[in-house]
Formats: structure tokens, sequence, C-alpha cells
């Protein structure tokens, strides 16, 4: 599943810093048809959508790069 990946280690996105590839985030945005009911059924990991979902705010992306970030 393409979503399986992203719930996995988020920071590991930020540190390799992909959530600062404008493709990448793009790419991120584009995986959001993943939430349409037709497609959500097929997820196996429900909560990845919500990580997918905080992935498209800078604030998070930005707030997950950071080495002290706990929560």
């Amino acid at each position: 599943m393409v979503l399986k990946p992203v719930c996995v280690p988020l920071t590991g996105l930020a540190q390799n810093r992909y959530l600062e590839d404008e493709k990448f985030v793009r790419f991120l945005e584009y995986l959001m048809y993943w939430k349409r009911p037709e497609y959500a059924q097929f997820i196996i990991y429900p909560h990845s959508l919500h990580f997918l979902e905080l992935l498209q705010f800078p604030e998070f992306r930005k707030a997950i790069a950071n080495p002290h970030y706990k929560e």
C-alpha cells in the first residue's frame, strides 16, 4: 500500500529533507485521493490518512523536521 511508508517514520522524511522538496509535497497532495470512500476502503492502516492530512500543512512539516520534536 502506498500510504504505509508515509505513516511510519515521519521524522525520517524530514531528516532526509523530502518534506522540503516541492515535488514530494505535491505528491503528498496527490495522495489525498485515498481519503475518498471508494479508495479509503482499501487502506490497511487508516490512521495513515490522518498523517497524510497533517503533512499537507507546512507548519507540521517544519515541526517534525525539528530534532527536538517529540509530540
